[in-house]
């Protein structure tokens, strides 16, 4: 939105369109006047007022994305003035004045809606906050504002959400498995399954030894997702081709959001943090999430980009995957972190932190080559998971190998 300092360097004129398309009506023409009445909108302080002198009543048409049409075929052009439309996101607040309602994937598009500072407050919202509500064009050239939420992160909006924030969150070793749903004939999974199990809460790291590992990728998901139907999946996909987005978009029960061009840029580096913030708010509402990055190799790279040195890559990537757990107060995180080579740095600073790791050989290869290393795979505390049958199996199956 627009700064003090780059309202004062427009024109009268301009600023009075300003006013106009944030719903606010240029009732003056002094200059500070107006800038006055810009800023107190976009702060929240005071809201777009509309004045029907000349205009017919307005009819609050009620359009709900179950209709004909859907939102994101929408061009703002074909919103009519004052119309409601349901919509759907992931809150970001900016420098703690306003919010815009991203997309679902935490994406930045023009059919974003504009939240005042007044409706954060009502509500307690923060960053990552997922959002049903209702949004309305307050002006004809103007951009969606919300103006009533339905729901915060699945709870209904009736009351300000209660919550421990997340930073006060203290996790526990994972006491829950996470079942994996998979064919009898499916050797890989069931040998995770088995030899170092998935809890809720887990800091996973996957570790591959070439760039074949898309279908197990693609199968643990599913795996997870069918099994777990209350589980919150969600995939950041770095640097990753169109391709290969439409095809995880096309998994059932995982939210994706992806980085195809890991050219460092401000909006690409907001949007990986809204992910995580994301991740943040639901287990902060007692919700399990799973959070799966495609190559965390590309996201040290993506961070390093942004930072003065590759080391502060490595740590960006390190404070996420660690801040994942069970948590003692709150829901629980389960982070599976897709890392190329054991011999890396990023490798050592990570393994420091994980609680369980799946070595897959024969990622380097075509056809179905892919198998568990036995005897690297583990999870800590796995008896916490496992039952002691299956524990004496699982060892069985090491020694024999």
């Amino acid at each position: 939105m627009y700064t003090y300092e780059e309202l004062t360097n427009k024109s009268v004129h301009t600023l009075r369109v300003i006013l106009r398309e944030l719903g606010g009506v240029p009732r003056v023409s002094d200059k500070k006047q107006l800038i006055d009445g810009i800023v107190a909108i976009q702060n929240g302080e005071n809201p777009p007022t509309r004045s029907p002198r000349g205009r017919k009543p307005i009819e609050n048409k009620f359009i709900s994305l179950e209709d004909d049409f859907e939102l994101n075929e929408l061009k703002m052009s074909d919103i009519p003035f004052g119309e409601r439309i349901t919509v759907k996101g992931v809150v970001e607040i900016v420098n703690g004045k306003y919010g815009f309602l991203r997309g679902e994937d935490c994406s930045f598009n023009n059919r974003n809606s504009y939240i005042l500072l007044s409706t954060i407050n009502q509500f307690n919202l923060k960053s990552g906050d997922e959002i049903d509500a209702v949004s309305e064009k307050m002006r004809d050239s103007s951009i969606l504002t919300v103006v009533e939420i339905l729901s915060i992160n699945g709870f209904l909006a009736s009351k300000p959400i209660q919550r421990q924030s997340f930073e006060f969150l203290v996790p526990r070793y994972p006491t829950e498995k996470y079942k994996l749903n998979y064919e009898k004939d499916e050797n890989l999974l069931g040998d995770i399954d088995l030899i170092c199990p998935i809890g809720k809460g887990q800091r996973t790291l996957l570790t591959v030894d070439g760039d074949r590992y898309d279908d197990v990728l693609k199968r643990l998901i599913k795996a997870i997702s069918k099994s777990n139907p209350e589980t919150n999946v969600m995939s950041l996909l770095i640097g990753v081709k169109p391709e290969e987005i439409a095809e995880y978009n096309d998994l059932d029960g995982c939210i994706n959001t992806s980085i195809a061009d890991c050219d460092g840029s401000s909006t690409n580096l907001r949007k990986i943090e809204l992910f995580f913030e994301k991740v943040k708010r639901f287990s902060e509402c007692y919700l399990d999430v799973v959070v799966i990055v495609n190559s965390m190799n590309a996201l040290v790279k993506f961070f390093a980009k942004n930072q003065e040195n590759s080391e502060s890559g490595i740590f960006n990537a390190k404070k996420f995957f660690s801040q994942s757990g069970n948590y003692e107060k709150g829901g629980t995180v389960t982070f599976i972190a897709v890392l190329n080579g054991e011999e890396s740095e990023i490798y050592t600073e990570l393994s420091q932190v994980a609680t369980n790791e799946i070595v897959l050989k024969g990622c380097n290869k075509r056809g179905n080559a892919i198998s568990l290393d036995l005897k690297k795979s583990y999870t800590v505390k796995d008896e916490l998971l496992l039952s002691p049958e299956e524990i004496k199996k699982a060892d069985n199956k090491r020694e024999s190998c």
